[in-house]
């Protein structure tokens, strides 16, 4: 989680991390768990999507 902490915080708007599903050590759905436990306790704000292939996620502007 950490390192995807630090991959948000460089993201340019409207950009999104783009992890291969193949190379998570856990299912996607512990993914975004934990990413969810993460985000929230850093009060930040992210949003997730998959596809086949990958994971994509990003930061979403609060309001």
């Amino acid at each position: 989680m950490t390192l995807i902490l630090r991959d948000l915080d460089g993201l340019k708007e409207g950009a999104a991390i783009k992890v291969p599903l193949a190379d998570l050590a856990d299912s996607k759905e512990n993914v975004r768990s934990a990413l969810n436990r993460a985000t929230r306790k850093n009060n930040r704000n992210v949003a997730t999507a998959t596809d086949e292939s990958f994971l994509y996620i990003w930061n979403v502007l609060k309001d």
